[in-house]
C-alpha cells in the first residue's frame, strides 16, 4: 500500500516543450498516514518502447527535499524546473514509441521506493550539439560492399546446406541449388559491370526536404540496363528475446523490423551502356513531412548497438536484362527542418 499519493502539475496545459525550454511544475506529496522519509527526488528520462525490448534512459536529477516527516492528511508542494533535452522526440509509431517524463522518487528509511511519473511531448527545440558536424557531410557507398555481404551470405548458406545433408539431404539439395544461383547470378553481374558507385553531397535532410544522389555505374561490356530503381524507406526496429531459440539462458536476440515508409522511382529504363564509358545519373527526391525522425539507442553506446531504432536509407539496385543485379544501401538521417534552420543561422 502506498504511504503517501503524489502528484505531478506542470505549469502547461498541454505539457508541450521544446527541446532548451524549461520543463517546470510542481510536485504534490499528500500523506495518508503518519512518516518519515529520507529525500524526494525528480528525474528527467525518456522511454522508448513497443514491440520489442524497452529502454530508459535517465538524463538529468534534482534533489527536492530532505529527510522530513509528514502527518496524516498533510499536504507538501516542491516547485521543478528541468532543461529539455534536444532529442530524443515524443513519437509514437507504428511498432515503436518514444515518450519524455519526469519522475519522482519518494525513499524511506525502510520498505521500498515510492515512485510517480508524468509524461510531457517534447518537440523540435534547440537542435543536438553533434548535427553541426553532420550536417553538409557527403556520403558514399559502392557495389564492393553489397558484394561483401552477398559473399557472406553465400558462405552461411553453404555451411547450412552442409548441415542440412546429415538430417535432411532434400534441404542440402535445395540450399545448395540457391547456392549455385546466387554465385551465377553474382560472376553475371561482375561481367557486365565493373563498379556501381553511389554518392552524395549531404545525408542530414529535414523532413519535407529534398535528398539528391548520383548513381555511377561502370560496364565492362556493352549491355542494355533494365533500369536504375531507387527506394527511399524508413525502418522502425527494435531487438526481443527470441522464444523460438535453444539457447536455455535465454539471451538470444532477435531483430524486429517495421517498415513505415517506402516510395520508390525508377530510372534509365532500357538505357544502353558502352563498355568502359560511365553512365551517370542524378537521383533527388522528398522526404515526407514525418514525425519519424532518425534513432537509435542501445545497451551501452547510446548510437552503436541498436535496440530501439528508427532509420531512413535510400536503395539504390542497378539490375540487368539478364536478371542480374546490385543493391546498394546509403543510410540518411532524418531530422526536424527547425533543427537544420537553426544550424544554418549558426
Amino acid at each position: 500500500m502506498a504511504r503517501c499519493e503524489i502528484s505531478i502539475e506542470f505549469d502547461r496545459s498541454d505539457r508541450k516543450y521544446r527541446g532548451g525550454e524549461s520543463v517546470s511544475g510542481s510536485v504534490h506529496v499528500v500523506a495518508k498516514q503518519d512518516l518519515t522519509y529520507d529525500s524526494i527526488t525528480l528525474i528527467g528520462a525518456w522511454h522508448c518502447h513497443g514491440y520489442g525490448l524497452p529502454v530508459t534512459r535517465d538524463f538529468c536529477g534534482s534533489l527536492l527535499d530532505s529527510a522530513a516527516r509528514l502527518q496524516t492528511g498533510e499536504r507538501r508542494s516542491f516547485p521543478f524546473s528541468l532543461e529539455a533535452p534536444s532529442e530524443p522526440l515524443t513519437y509514437h509509431g507504428v511498432e515503436l514509441n518514444i515518450d519524455q517524463y519526469v519522475r519522482v522518487e519518494l525513499c524511506f528509511p525502510t520498505g521500498p521506493v515510492q515512485e510517480f511519473t508524468e509524461q510531457y511531448h517534447l518537440a523540435p527545440g534547440v537542435p543536438p550539439g553533434s548535427l553541426k558536424a553532420e550536417v553538409n557531410q557527403p556520403g558514399r557507398t559502392d557495389s564492393d560492399a553489397g558484394a561483401r555481404q552477398g559473399w557472406a551470405l553465400a558462405v552461411v548458406l553453404a555451411i547450412c546446406s552442409a548441415a542440412g545433408f546429415l538430417w535432411f539431404p532434400i534441404v542440402g539439395y535445395v540450399g545448395f541449388g540457391i547456392l549455385a544461383l546466387n554465385v551465377v547470378h553474382s560472376l553475371v553481374f561482375a561481367a557486365q559491370l565493373r563498379s556501381v558507385v553511389v554518392t552524395a553531397s549531404n545525408t542530414v535532410v529535414g523532413a519535407g526536404g529534398d535528398y539528391a544522389v548520383t548513381v555511377t555505374c561502370t560496364p565492362r561490356m556493352n549491355f542494355t540496363l533494365q533500369g536504375i530503381w531507387v527506394t527511399l524507406r524508413c525502418l522502425e526496429t527494435s531487438m526481443n528475446y527470441d522464444l523460438s531459440a535453444d539457447d536455455d539462458s535465454g539471451s538470444t536476440l532477435s531483430s524486429i523490423s517495421q517498415e513505415v515508409h517506402k516510395s520508390q522511382k525508377v530510372y534509365c529504363e532500357g538505357a544502353v551502356l558502352k563498355a568502359g564509358q560511365p553512365l551517370t545519373t542524378e537521383v533527388s527526391g522528398t522526404v515526407p513531412q514525418t514525425e519519424a525522425y532518425s534513432f537509435a539507442t542501445g545497451y551501452g553506446d547510446v548510437w552503436e548497438e541498436r535496440v530501439c531504432s528508427v532509420r531512413w536509407e535510400l536503395q539504390v539496385s542497378v539490375s540487368t536484362r539478364l536478371f542480374a543485379g546490385r543493391t546498394c544501401t546509403l543510410p540518411i538521417r532524418v531530422v526536424p527542418p527547425e533543427f537544420l534552420e537553426q544550424v544554418a543561422k549558426v
